[in-house]
């Protein structure tokens, strides 16, 4: 009998795998969203240790948070007014987060 097979003859498989899955995708959403957020806070302190770090990437350090995180809360706000689960509103949130981070990571690499 193959996996597939067994997966679907198994009653409750889907329901008993459930709980692992979601576990399994915040430990993945965790690690990436926190390996960029490490990058970018040593590439920022390099840049000041050095004394290359320009005013508008000072400025854009502390103004970059106040707008991810309404970004993240409006993305949660219509998640749940559209009858989204609430891990699903979580996910939601996480996604302007994240891709601020990554992006602040990427550009600080070149």
């Amino acid at each position: 009998m193959s996996k597939r097979t067994a997966r679907t003859a198994m009653p409750g498989y889907a329901e008993m795998m459930a709980p692992w899955m979601m576990m399994t995708e915040m430990w993945r959403f965790h690690y990436e969203a926190s390996a960029a957020a490490a990058e970018v806070i040593l590439r920022r302190t390099l840049l000041a240790a050095t004394g290359a770090l320009s005013l508008q990437e000072a400025v854009d350090m502390v103004l970059e948070k106040p707008a991810a995180f309404s970004s993240a809360l409006e993305e949660m706000a219509l998640a749940l007014a559209g009858g989204a689960a609430p891990q699903e509103a979580m996910r939601a949130a996480a996604v302007p987060v994240t891709r601020r981070m990554q992006a602040n990571a990427r550009r600080l690499r070149r």
